[in-house]
């Protein structure tokens, strides 16, 4: 319940500021960074080439794609979106879901073992 929390509060910034349920909410958050926040802060290049096996370039880096039978590289990682995209069968994302997708595990899961990484 926590972590959806973690997820979803900075979304709600506008809402936040306006709403009255906010104030009996705060003691939630006691200021310890979440999982989440933690996933937030890896660079998704690194975190795959944990992973897999990737030729790292000056806006990223390819690969040959995990999800499918790829002969060659067509598992682009862009650095500055920090997002990966495979433009052979289509699966794109970000570090938590390339987590997610690998290890076959759900998205709180995903997120702890990014948090260990």
């Amino acid at each position: 319940r926590v972590l959806w929390w973690a997820l979803v509060w900075p979304l709600c910034a506008g809402f936040r500021s306006h709403h009255r349920i906010v104030p009996r909410l705060a003691p939630l958050f006691d200021g310890r960074e979440s999982g989440a926040d933690s996933a937030k802060g890896v660079d998704v290049v690194d975190v795959i080439s944990n992973f897999i096996d990737v030729r790292k370039t000056s806006t990223g880096g390819l690969a040959r794609c995990p999800f499918h039978d790829d002969k060659s590289p067509s598992f682009s990682i862009s650095k500055e979106k920090q997002l990966w995209k495979c433009f052979g069968c289509g699966q794109s994302g970000d570090a938590v879901t390339f987590v997610k997708e690998f290890n076959g595990v759900s998205y709180k899961q995903a997120v702890e073992q990014l948090a260990d990484l």
